[in-house]
């Protein structure tokens, strides 16, 4: 793919220390605002895309090619969240179909010389909510190493990942609206500071597992250098005639025939939300194949059906006696850590060497002494040092937020360890986009090495300290049995949420051939299963696009 750069060359505009930030780009000129005590600026709202509203709903995104009313952009208004369809995630701030905006952060002294390394990150929230406006990632202390963070809002949910063909909707909308954030990057970047040659794809959870298929395109080398994955990659891909099926439902819960496009079109935005709740879409919805599929890959994992003596035999609950009590939650959670997480992102890294892409893997297990989401602060201190190394904990520590949130008494604070935890993991991530590689002169990162039957590889394990070590996966032996049960099609399928603590990996990917994409859709149409409601990324034809993949393991304590 070829990218058509504007001959005029975008320039920043140098600001006296008074005076506020600003960039000009082809657009016009993007006045931004400045940090609160941080050497650091910020730029907020910025459109990439057309309002994909009337006829643009649930079509590709459009590229924003307008000139900015008189001819400049207030970027210092929170950015509006795309539609919620979840009841987590959900960010400050207004909610709008007109969502599609990149925010940046930059350091103060960056200019169109600069070529600093920027970091591309993608929010999770099961595909249904989340957005760039959560103030977790706010990149202000994540740029003062002289770095770029890029955030993009996605659409989510039947806006952004319905699929009904006979409709003329053919699915992956959130997906393509990253990628189209992505080219909007390539274009622009410079004027911030930003060099589009060392762009890292970084994201958690949901977003994690949409980078990673981004990653796997082969558009993905001329957009990105390396992809980062916490908590997310290497799950599988739901197959199109389940999302079809779940797609025709959801059209008839708001009385709209599945080829009546126009119908869909004329919902309100009360309407679409009110028919994903319905009772009726959700007992449809799950169909033959025993999970909804909610329109996006990430949302639900199927599983074939495994014997419950066999995970019991795996998990028993004499492993976790000493939590009394919380036994039961514990081992819960470290299934759904091992199937959900931790597996899925070790046959991503195996996958991916074995195609001879550099990777690492790390292990995330120190345990936060302060709440990093809102919902943890009424927690109890006994209770929410249970909660220990779990999924998300490790976002305040790659955005250097690590007082965001506080009990109701206001008594904790971060001790200095986990403050200099968190200058190492941003330095690390910055590598990565720099040199597709996370070492750093005081760190060495070890490459992953592990193979299909190994279970172990070298890493770097986040702790009490930083320490490079080996990674164990032997739960994933089970696992492998159970993505070898959904290859064959043979076993009856089950569904299984995402939700829930547990864990999550990361990983940085190099070049691949990559398979030809289908023209309703940039998800390979020869990656999409047809002999079961069960998806995996193939062994062949290019698992990832990139030079390097680094994915993460967080663990639950």
């Amino acid at each position: 793919m070829k990218l058509f750069l504007s001959a005029l060359v975008p320039t920043l505009v140098a600001a006296t220390s008074s005076a506020s930030p600003s960039v000009t780009i082809d657009a016009g000129v993007i006045e931004g605002g400045k940090c609160p005590g941080k050497n650091a600026v910020y730029y907020k709202t910025i459109p990439y895309a057309e309002p994909p509203t009337g006829d643009l709903r649930f079509q590709p995104p459009k590229a924003y090619t307008k000139k900015y009313p008189n001819g400049k952009l207030n970027a210092t208004s929170i950015t509006p969240s795309c539609i919620q369809f979840g009841d987590e995630s959900i960010p400050p701030g207004p909610k709008s179909e007109d969502c599609l905006y990149v925010d940046i952060w930059a350091p103060s002294k960056a200019s169109a010389d600069s070529k600093l390394p920027v970091k591309f990150w993608i929010y999770g929230g099961s595909d249904t909510g989340g957005g760039v406006s959560d103030t977790l990632y706010d990149g202000c202390n994540g740029v003062e190493d002289g770095s770029i963070i890029v955030a993009v809002n996605y659409r989510l949910g039947p806006l952004g990942f319905m699929a009904l063909n006979k409709a003329g909707i053919y699915g992956n909308q959130g997906i393509q609206d990253i990628l189209l954030g992505l080219k909007w990057v390539q274009s622009n970047i410079a004027a911030f500071g930003g060099d589009p040659r060392k762009v890292l794809l970084f994201g958690q959870s949901a977003g994690a597992a949409d980078g990673y298929v981004v990653a796997s395109l082969p558009e993905a080398p001329s957009l990105i250098n390396s992809f980062i994955s916490e908590s997310g990659g290497g799950r599988g891909l739901i197959d199109n005639s389940t999302l079809q099926s779940v797609g025709a439902s959801y059209a008839r819960t708001l009385n709209c025939g599945i080829s009546n496009k126009d119908c869909l079109r004329s919902k309100s935005v009360g309407d679409l939300e009110k028919a994903y709740d319905n009772d009726k879409f959700l007992k449809e919805g799950i169909g033959a194949a025993g999970a909804l599929g909610i329109m996006s890959a990430k949302t639900h994992v199927f599983y074939p059906y495994a014997d419950g003596k066999i995970i019991q035999s795996q998990y028993p609950l004499s492993k976790f006696k000493q939590l009394g009590d919380l036994a039961a939650f514990a081992a819960i959670s470290q299934v759904i850590t091992d199937s959900n997480y931790k597996c899925p992102a070790y046959f991503g890294a195996v996958q991916t060497a074995e195609k001879k892409i550099p990777a690492w893997t790390y292990e995330f297990s120190r345990k936060p002494t302060c709440p990093w989401m809102k919902s943890l602060c009424v927690l109890p201190r006994g209770q929410f040092s249970m909660v220990g190394a779990a999924h998300t904990s490790e976002i305040p520590y790659v955005f250097g937020n690590m007082q965001h949130y506080n009990f109701s008494d206001k008594s904790c604070k971060v001790p200095a360890s986990e403050h200099r935890l968190s200058k190492q993991m941003i330095s690390l991530w910055t590598a990565m986009a720099k040199n597709a590689n996370p070492s750093t002169e005081a760190i060495q990162w070890p490459r992953f090495n592990g193979t299909a039957k190994s279970y172990s590889s070298a890493g770097l394990i986040f702790g009490n300290t930083t320490t490079s070590g080996d990674v164990d996966y032997k739960s994933c032996e089970l696992w492998a049995k159970v993505r070898a049960m959904q290859s064959t099609g043979n076993a009856t399928t089950t569904g299984g949420a995402t939700n829930g603590s547990g864990s999550g990996t990361g990983s940085t990917t190099g070049t691949g051939t990559g398979s030809p994409t289908s023209s309703a859709s940039p998800i390979p149409t020869s990656w999409i299963p047809t002999n079961s409601a069960v998806g995996t990324v193939p062994a062949t034809g290019g698992i990832l696009a990139l030079s390097a993949l680094l994915m993460g393991l967080g663990m639950v304590v």
